[in-house]
C-alpha cells in the first residue's frame, strides 16, 4: 500500500489516505497495532499540514473527549456507588452503561450519598430533582 500511494499520489493526499487508512484500521485492531503496521509512514502523518484542522479530525476528537468524559463519570459513579452499596449486580451495571447523558451520570453522583441502595439511586435517574 505504501509504495503504491508513493508512485500514485503525491504527499498531501497521500497523507490523508493514511490518516484515513489508520481511523479505519483501529475499528478493527487495537491502537498499539495499527502504530505498529503504520510506523513506516508514521513520519508522513505527522507531516500533514492542517490536518488538526481538519472539520472531519475535529469531529473524530470531539467524540471520543465526550466518550472519555462520560466513561470516567460512569467509572466514577460505580466507584463511589460500590463504596456505599457494595457491587453492583448485572442489571445495574447494565443500567448505567445504557446511559449516555454527562449530565445524568453527574447527577448520579451527586446522589449517591443521598440514597441507601442502587435500585434507589437508579429510581432517581427516572425522576430528576
Amino acid at each position: 500500500m505504501s509504495n503504491r500511494m508513493e508512485r500514485e499520489s503525491s504527499r498531501e493526499p497521500a497523507a490523508t489516505l493514511w490518516a484515513a487508512t489508520s481511523v479505519l484500521m483501529g475499528l478493527r485492531y487495537e491502537e498499539e497495532q495499527v502504530d505498529a503496521i503504520i510506523e513506516g509512514v508514521s513520519a508522513m502523518l505527522f507531516g500533514i499540514e492542517g490536518l488538526e484542522e481538519s472539520s472531519v479530525s475535529q469531529g473524530i476528537l470531539r467524540r471520543g473527549e465526550a466518550r472519555g468524559r462520560i466513561e470516567e463519570a460512569r467509572e466514577g459513579l460505580l466507584r463511589q456507588g460500590r463504596k456505599r452499596f457494595g457491587p453492583p449486580d448485572p442489571r445495574v451495571e447494565a443500567t448505567l452503561a445504557a446511559i449516555a447523558d454527562l449530565d445524568r451520570l453527574h447527577d448520579l453522583s451527586d446522589r449517591v450519598s443521598e440514597v441507601s441502595s442502587w435500585d434507589e439511586l437508579l429510581s432517581c435517574s427516572d425522576h430528576p430533582a
